[in-house]
């Protein structure tokens, strides 16, 4: 009898132990997809309400969102054509009467850019307000939903506010907004040359051919242009003959971000400055009796000095500072 109990108890003590690791090994397998889960997961997309104060010659404000996957909420506002774009619809900005603004909800998870347009305008070119780069930025760091306000400041420019009342900009004021653009290049196009920089419709030097480039000083060959732009994107340059037929293929400036870049093209475009670059310095001296000017041209910076005092400005620099 005893040996028969002997022979129960450790037949079902087997069976219970391989029924615990059986029973352990599920609960580990079903716990997989979870663990997995908290590390992919992602929190669900704030809502932001974009404002806008319609420009006052504007008819029919509406909205572009550039991601694919946006949610957009215009309130039942419906669609309106922009006939500059072959008709295409875009969802209208609803209109709220206790702020006198338009107003537009948007979520999504890739925030990219947007712009809003009047649709109901004539001209060639649909009137817009285009928003990216610095801006996109500051919204993608919302976690909750939020209200901004694109509205006129005090320069009569478009700006990203944080509240109604202009307290606070949307970008800080400690973010660079501008870039200044020094480009250089080692002419293979005779000695007109002109540098056309644009993005879409954006063109920071101008039309075709864009802006004429000056001899370097001091380097034979090379020429050299300056352009303070929007640094909210980058751009594509094509240097060419000063719009005579001759151009060379076109190349991307990174200045997405960025108060200041320069670039040097010898064959190939570079941010380095080439090892044969030398500065170059013409001093004029006036006696002091004829003025007491002294005029110091070097290249990248021009100093101006009268009597004690002395100003520099550095070509990548957009203020004037003491030497």
């Amino acid at each position: 009898m005893r040996k028969l109990k002997e022979r129960f108890h450790r037949k079902h003590g087997i069976v219970s132990r391989i029924f615990s690791m059986v029973l352990a090994l599920a609960m580990i397998v079903t716990m997989v997809p979870a663990i997995g889960g908290a590390t992919t997961a992602y929190a669900a997309s704030p809502t932001i309400r974009l404002y806008l104060d319609k420009p006052s010659t504007w008819n029919t404000p509406v909205v572009n969102v550039w991601a694919a996957g946006a949610t957009v909420d215009n309130h039942d506002a419906g669609n309106a054509a922009i006939s500059q774009w072959g008709d295409q619809e875009k969802p209208k900005l609803a209109y709220e009467e206790s702020s006198g603004l338009y107003y537009v909800d948007v979520q999504s998870s890739e925030w990219t850019g947007f712009q809003f347009v009047d649709a109901g305008s004539t001209e060639k070119a649909a009137p817009e307000i285009k928003t990216e780069g610095a801006a996109i930025e500051q919204i993608k760091t919302f976690t909750s939903d939020t209200s901004i306000y694109c509205l006129l400041d005090d320069n009569g420019k478009y700006q990203w506010y944080k509240d109604a009342s202009k307290n606070e900009t949307l970008i800080p004021e400690s973010v660079p907004t501008e870039c200044d653009l020094t480009i250089n290049y080692k002419s293979t196009l005779g000695n007109d040359v002109a540098a056309y920089i644009y993005h879409e419709t954006n063109k920071p030097a101008g039309e075709w051919p864009g802006k004429t480039m000056t001899a370097a000083e001091g380097h034979e060959g090379w020429y050299t242009m300056h352009l303070t732009l929007d640094n909210s994107t980058d751009y594509d340059l094509i240097l060419n003959d000063d719009g005579h037929g001759n151009q060379l293929d076109g190349v991307t400036l990174s200045t997405k971000g960025k108060a200041e870049a320069e670039y040097w093209f010898d064959g190939s475009l570079s941010e380095t400055k080439p090892a044969d670059w030398k500065y170059v310095t013409t001093i004029h001296y006036l006696a002091s009796g004829m003025g007491s000017t002294i005029y110091n041209h070097m290249w990248g910076s021009r100093c101006l000095c009268n009597r004690s005092r002395c100003w520099k400005r550095m070509a990548r620099w957009t203020d004037f500072r003491k030497c």
